[in-house]
């Protein structure tokens, strides 16, 4: 990807994907407890929170989103529009490359987890997800990696 339209796209992502974050009542920012480098992969990731990461990102790319699986905030945040335009701008990356957890951790009510989405271009993202007690979506995050 040209290096021009990689930040056009990355600034629209950012946009639209920050908007989408929301967690009962605290949003996750995890460079808020931490320095702005980028975290290490994590020693042991869950497995089972990759795996449902993973689906969650194809969701997005593909527009195919489960609502049964969000809060109700969540739910009103994703709608058809900001899910289209989520679409759009992720589908053309294609397959990722690299999915890694970098980060987790706990804000309010939510348990979140941080991965680094690395793609054939070099283009790398920090796609957040973030969940309630009763496994419920409570927030989604993808923007350029800092």
């Amino acid at each position: 990807m040209n290096v021009c339209k990689g930040r056009l796209m990355n600034r629209f992502l950012l946009a639209v994907f920050s908007a989408l974050l929301i967690l009962s009542e605290a949003a996750v920012a995890p460079g808020s407890t931490t320095t702005t480098t980028t975290p290490a992969v994590t020693p042991t990731p869950n497995a089972q929170m990759l795996s449902r990461a993973k689906t969650w990102f194809h969701a997005m790319q593909t527009g195919d989103i489960d609502r049964t699986q969000l809060t109700a905030k969540m739910n009103a945040a994703m709608s058809d529009a900001v899910v289209a335009q989520g679409k759009a701008q992720l589908e053309p990356l294609g397959e990722p490359t690299g999915f890694d957890e970098v980060q987790n951790g706990t804000k309010g009510d939510s348990t979140y987890y941080v991965y680094q989405v690395t793609f054939k271009d070099g283009d790398v993202f920090d796609f957040i997800i973030a969940y309630v007690a009763d496994g419920k979506v409570s927030g989604l995050r993808f923007a350029p990696a800092q």
